[in-house]
């Protein structure tokens, strides 16, 4: 049988840090569990197994614990050595990542030596979590290194990674064998789903196929989430460049790994770039469940999950809009912006009001805060404005250097120096900025000029 390695993670590898494994915790061995069995459902469900000849290593590193500096580590599998970039490839749990070098300390790990008790109280972080430990024993039993695999599934029941039930891809140890490894491979798959370019459709089906097969995995929530990634799959038909084609090409947004941001993705930048042309699909659009690649990570009390269509779009209606909600009270700033999440009519009304006003008038006089505290400029606006209409961009800049000091003007002064303007414009406003009193006013005019002399 060929198994084969999911995915591929590209970057330097987030760490989360937690305290120091207790001493007098005594290491049992799960009685329910059989590792053949988990190594035969393992197979089954084709998750990633290392090669033979794959050495076993120890990544370490530092943290402090109780005021004292102490390494702990964790173990992975080295897929490919560290090549010209320096870049070592590893295969922990069931992802597939990139080392930056200097990350952690790096040794081979004897299959025959004990754990000790700094053994991996860290994680590597994912979109969706799940103890790699228990994937890991069941790959050190696949290489027939039977104590060490029996230590690990050991370890794996003492914290596994949980988000509650509320949490669509929630990994936890399940009474059987068949299912805690059908768990392990939703959420791995899961976790594909995130990363772009890989194969939706085919992870679709293979999801399918374990909703049907695993009676736990097979609930409403799990349903409704493989209709709507079978909705996102199918192809885009609107006419190529039309607002519907944009809106429908952010089923394919993805976030980035590290930072779980998905406004830098291109696809999202095209339909923000639209202005007020993009609106009326944006708004038939606000209850489109199609799933996306991009996610939010969890925090606190809420679960990670994926974005869907949607929730891109308001999201993008209320960058526009954001300038016109805003009002001086902060109770009704709160009740305005729940409204905006919660019900389509608060969207509709702030389109009937912009819309009779018009898109320059509108973008003018929202770009700038209304209140000090707030400093920042509306980023969707100085975008539009810096694109579609330049020279307004310059009249709100020079709005800025006469009575609002209080805004910051890095992004203005950015947004004025990357437009299509005429360099002797871009100059003139700039150095007028240079001679301004405030000192940060007067630090970023400098900045962006030293760039376009630069670039000269």
């Amino acid at each position: 049988m060929k198994h084969t390695l999911f995915f591929l993670c590209f970057g330097a590898a987030c760490l989360v840090t937690a305290s120091a494994p207790d001493e007098t915790c005594e290491l049992k061995r799960i009685p329910q569990y059989s590792l053949d069995r988990l190594l035969q459902a393992y197979y089954k469900n084709e998750l990633p197994v290392p090669p033979k000849q794959a050495r076993l290593l120890r990544l370490a590193t530092t943290a402090t614990s109780d005021g004292e500096k102490k390494e702990y580590y964790f173990l992975a599998f080295e897929i490919r050595p560290a090549g010209k970039d320096k870049k070592l490839t590893i295969l922990h749990g069931t992802q597939l990542l990139e080392i930056e070098p200097g990350t952690y300390g790096v040794s081979v790990w004897d299959s025959t030596r004990t754990l000790d008790r700094w053994y991996e109280p860290i994680t590597l972080s994912c979109p969706f979590s799940y103890t790699q430990r228990f994937a890991t024993a069941i790959q050190c039993k696949a290489n027939g290194w039977e104590r060490l695999a029996e230590e690990l599934l050991a370890r794996s029941v003492k914290g596994s990674d949980s988000h509650g039930d509320n949490s669509l891809f929630n990994w936890r140890l399940q009474k059987t064998e068949e299912s805690a490894v059908a768990f392990l491979a939703w959420v791995t798959l899961g976790n594909e789903l995130t990363r772009p370019q890989t194969d939706r459709n085919a992870i679709s089906k293979k999801m399918r196929a374990l909703f049907n097969r695993e009676p736990l995995l097979c609930v409403e929530k799990n349903c409704n989430f493989l209709n709507a990634l079978v909705a996102a799959t199918g192809p885009n038909c609107a006419p190529v460049g039309s607002c519907a084609h944009l809106v429908n090409d952010l089923a394919e947004v993805h976030s980035n790994y590290l930072a779980g941001q998905y406004q830098g993705d291109p696809r999202y930048i095209r339909v923000a770039s639209q202005g007020f042309d993009i609106v009326p699909e944006l708004i038939a659009h606000l209850q489109d469940t199609r799933i996306t690649r991009a996610y939010f990570g969890g925090i606190m009390n809420a679960v990670p999950h994926f974005y869907d269509v949607g929730t891109l779009c308001r999201r993008l209606l209320f960058e526009l809009a954001q300038g016109d909600l805003e009002r001086e009270n902060d109770e009704e700033n709160d009740t305005r912006h729940s409204q905006w999440w919660t019900t389509d009519d608060a969207v509709k009304q702030w389109w009937q009001r912009a819309c009779q006003e018009g898109e320059r008038s509108y973008l003018n006089r929202v770009v700038l805060p209304k209140r000090e505290s707030d400093e920042r400029p509306k980023s969707a606006c100085v975008t539009l404005l810096a694109s579609r209409y330049p020279y307004d961009l310059i009249k709100v800049y020079e709005q800025v250097l006469t009575s609002r000091s209080d805004v910051q003007t890095s992004e203005i002064a950015e947004a004025i120096r990357k437009s299509a303007l005429p360099l002797d414009s871009k100059l003139s406003v700039l150095k007028r900025a240079a001679q301004h009193q405030n000192n940060d006013i007067r630090e970023t005019a400098l900045s962006e000029i030293w760039e376009l002399e630069k670039n000269r």
